[in-house]
């Protein structure tokens, strides 16, 4: 056994310094005695345990030195020791109201306080390694800082009626924690109060407890759910998840939840400190009108998150904030934010871009460390735009194709989407469209817009967050650009749905999994992939699908127009043979694409089958195809987007000499070798 800090102990002061050393040094291997006249102090020890004899005039119960590491198993104290005392080898105050400090070896696994003890001691408990039960009377008021922190074996805490305060601390890295009773009397919890008990799977908040310190349950691994008592006037539980008693703050949510998908509830004004820190199976989070904070690490660790919705009321995002999320690809800050702060996004591995507005004064040069594939897109001079060049990110301007409007009303006498009315009905940030009763083409259900007949789901409102949209039953069209610009994780089709448009589910950022009734005689979904019913046609492939590579199923022989189109996650895709066609636009913006194995019963190619994907270096061509359409391999063009130079002509086309490829090759100036 090694003592610690022995220098700070008091019953030593007197000692000369080699003394001093020697004892600490020897104290593991020896029994012996060391008198002081009045003051004298008696270890008897072996390997494995060690008794602490305090003499009459040994230390006082205000001395925290009395603490000590190593394997004691039990105190002893000169009955005419004014200050201290020992009951069953245990260290008290003399009147036996206070616990001073409890052996790390003692040798019972249960213990329980004797009632009449008031108050448990700072680090009275902390890092005894056998204790694994232990009941606190209801004579405790105090539980002070970190009086059990440590106690790695201790799985069970009982609270009696009576105890009012838990301290900073005070059960912090207990472990092997699983059940914790807190009694009604309780008002406090402290800052980190159980911080790192690993395997706490819940808790339950009793109606007395009006503080719940800062980071009171960090990094519990295992907490499942928090639940408050419903006369507490003070916090509330929503689904498992800590909130203040108004519902303005999100304190606290539970790691080892095992939801993907996360929509904080309306009226929330601030996410708390650390409050989503390291749930990793979280994978979208839907910020409400309203929220106005993001405070330090509220989703620091959250390694699945992979989209964010920040409404147009959030002012603050902390430090930290959104540091090591390494699935999170682009993020659209408000324009109520300000300032970025430090580390906001640090270690973001996969991020791609971040939209800022010119209101943005001021971006912490830290606050993208590690992001090395950020590009920024603002308006052109402002602030951002000169941190990108100042900081060597690469920088776009920011484009606002259509006027923004929240809300589109059809009138009675509207017959048609003209110009003007489709540019509202298909822009951003549309939250609601409404019609007339009376119009006799279109009706309104919950805010989407459909054909009168309810057969035609014309168009779901761009800023639709939600983690599941079941398309009605009744539907039997789903028209072009149904769901553009949504925010939705999942989207279900009816059997009564008999076409879908091309670009039907275009550019939906969140779109995880096609899910298909069954009974469905048109279409069916494999691994959340949408095919005809016949497996024959891939009609389209969510956009935001993890996969880094997809192969086909046999029996596929046609890739539907714009099947693929903007699923940037996707770098290599295996055709099978039997593939006959490639739609139009069907890869098109898949700008992480590197491979594409195409089969040798191809025949054609359409129009922009491969546009704008720019990692793509090489297409190889089988003999086979004898047709290609217009601009298969073409980049952006600047006059198409205003403000981006012109990306396109990169990629070479590989195929035989002689072969139509060839021939097409040379005739649009591509780049062409034979293989």
């Amino acid at each position: 056994m090694c003592f610690r800090n022995c220098r700070q102990l008091s019953v030593f002061h007197n000692l000369p310094e080699t003394l001093l050393f020697l004892l600490c040094f020897c104290a593991a291997g020896l029994g012996f005695l060391i008198s002081l006249g009045d003051r004298a102090f008696a270890l008897d020890s072996d390997e494995n345990s060690a008794v602490i004899r305090i003499s009459r005039n040994g230390a006082s119960t205000d001395d925290s030195s009395l603490e000590m590491t190593g394997q004691i198993e039990r105190y002893e104290v000169d009955p005419e020791n004014k200050d201290l005392c020992s009951v069953d080898g245990v260290l008290y105050s003399k009147d036996q109201k206070t616990l001073v400090l409890f052996p790390k070896k003692y040798p019972a696994k249960e213990f329980e306080i004797p009632s009449g003890v008031t108050k448990i001691e700072e680090r009275a408990f902390a890092g005894s390694c056998e204790l694994e039960s232990v009941v606190v009377p209801g004579s405790v008021e105090i539980i002070e800082n970190r009086a059990f922190a440590s106690c790695r074996s201790l799985r069970s805490v009982v609270l009696s009626e009576g105890v009012a305060s838990i301290g900073t601390s005070a059960f912090e890295a207990c472990y092997a924690l699983t059940t914790v009773k807190l009694p009604k009397s309780l008002k406090k919890i402290g800052d980190k109060a159980f911080c790192d008990c690993s395997t706490l799977e819940s808790i339950f908040i009793p109606e007395g407890v009006n503080l719940i310190g800062t980071s009171a349950f960090f990094r519990c691994y295992s907490m499942n759910k928090f639940e408050v008592a419903e006369e507490n006037g003070r916090y509330r539980s929503i689904d498992g998840v800590l909130f203040s008693k108004d519902g303005k703050t999100l304190i606290d949510y539970p790691i080892h939840s095992d939801r993907k998908v996360y929509e904080i509830p309306k009226g929330v004004e601030t996410v708390g400190e650390h409050a989503f820190w390291h749930c990793t199976s979280l994978e979208f989070v839907f910020l409400p009108e309203g929220v106005k904070r993001i405070d330090s690490s509220g989703f620091c660790y959250c390694l699945s998150l992979k989209t964010v919705y920040f409404p147009e009321t959030v002012e603050v995002i902390g430090d930290f904030a959104f540091a090591m999320c390494p699935s999170l690809k682009a993020v659209s800050v408000p324009k109520t934010v300000k300032t970025i702060a430090p580390y906001a996004f640090q270690n973001c591995s996969s991020l791609k871009t971040v939209e800022l507005s010119e209101n943005v004064k001021r971006i912490n040069k830290n606050a993208f460390a590690s992001c090395d594939s950020l590009t920024i897109v603002a308006p052109k001079g402002s602030y951002a735009e000169e941190f990108a060049k100042e900081n060597g990110v690469s920088f776009e301007p920011l484009v606002i194709p259509w006027t923004v409007v929240s809300e589109v009303f059809i009138s009675k006498d509207i017959e048609e989407l003209g110009e003007e009315l489709a540019a509202n009905v298909y822009g951003p940030n549309v939250k609601q469209i409404d019609v007339d009763p009376e119009n006799p083409n279109f009706s309104s259900v919950d805010g989407v817009l459909y054909s009168k007949d309810g057969k035609a789901l014309i168009k779901v409102p761009e800023d639709r967050h939600i983690q599941e949209f079941v398309i009605p039953s009744g539907v039997t069209h789903i028209g072009d650009m149904c769901f553009n610009g949504c925010y939705i994780q999942t989207i279900t089709i009816p059997a009564s749905v008999e076409k879908i448009s091309p670009f039907a589910f275009g550019c939906v950022p969140t779109l995880w999994k096609f899910n298909v009734a069954d009974d469905s005689p048109y279409f069916k979904s494999v691994d959340g992939v949408l095919f005809s019913k016949d497996g024959k046609t891939l009609v389209s492939y969510p956009y935001d699908n993890p996969r880094s590579a997809y192969v086909a199923p046999d029996g596929v022989t046609s890739v539907g127009d714009r099947a693929f189109t903007s699923c940037v996650s996707l770098n290599t895709v295996s055709l099978p043979e039997g593939v006959e066609t490639i739609g139009k636009g069907a890869f098109d913006c898949c700008y992480s694409l590197t491979t594409v194995a195409l089969p040798q019963s191809l025949k054609k190619i359409d129009d922009g089958a491969f546009a704008r994907c720019l990692g793509l270096r090489e297409l190889r061509v089988p003999d086979g195809v004898t047709e290609i359409g217009t601009d298969v391999v073409i980049g952006f063009d600047s006059n198409e987007f205003p403000g981006l130079p012109r990306l396109g002509g990169k990629t070479t086309i590989r195929a035989s000499k002689g072969s139509y490829a060839e021939e097409y090759a040379k005739k649009n100036e591509l780049r062409f070798r034979p293989l």
